[in-house]
């Protein structure tokens, strides 16, 4: 940072977090970005055994995001599992487990709240919603449960969002 010209700082910004790294630059007529982010690349910003791997272009630690041009930065909670495709990654319980209903329901409600936080506009929330519910409807666990976590949702936020995907996931 210190050898940069004051004049590439303002055109992209970067945060770390722990040995994650989130760039955004712009591409500039009068800014070789392509040079730049060669040359971030080649840099020594970690020191070894850790080295800079690319990461997915539209994923920062548990958000995946999306610009859209007129309206900004979009955000959601990072699913890797999606609907109609084998799963990826299992994080959660089987509904069919010996865990107490009362853990069951509080997991799914911790969750939905985490999507809730974490999604940037209704578009994002119900999508991000129904890919979330999904992966736990193909856990075993019941369509009434989910139903009521999404109008519990609703009634706590107000937020009609979860209306649409509790409608999604029923149909």
């Amino acid at each position: 940072m210190k050898q940069l010209p004051a004049q590439s700082k303002i055109l992209f910004k970067a945060k770390r977090y722990m040995d994650d790294i989130l760039m955004i630059y712009a591409k500039n007529r009068d800014w070789d970005h392509r040079k730049f982010i060669r040359e971030f690349e080649e840099s020594t910003c970690y020191h070894k055994p850790l080295k800079l791997e690319d990461g997915r272009q539209d994923t920062f630690l548990e958000t995946t995001f999306e610009w859209r041009e007129g309206v900004g930065f979009r955000h959601w909670l990072k699913n890797d599992n999606l609907p109609g495709e084998p799963p990826k990654i299992w994080r959660y319980k089987d509904y069919r487990s010996h865990a107490p209903y009362t853990q069951k329901r509080a997991l799914l409600t911790m969750m939905m709240k985490k999507v809730h936080k974490m999604a940037s506009d209704r578009e994002a929330l119900t999508i991000s919603a129904y890919t979330k519910l999904f992966e736990f409807m193909q856990l075993g666990y019941p369509p009434g449960l989910l139903k009521g976590v999404c109008n519990f949702m609703f009634a706590t936020t107000r937020e009609g969002g979860w209306m649409d995907a509790r409608d999604a996931i029923l149909a």
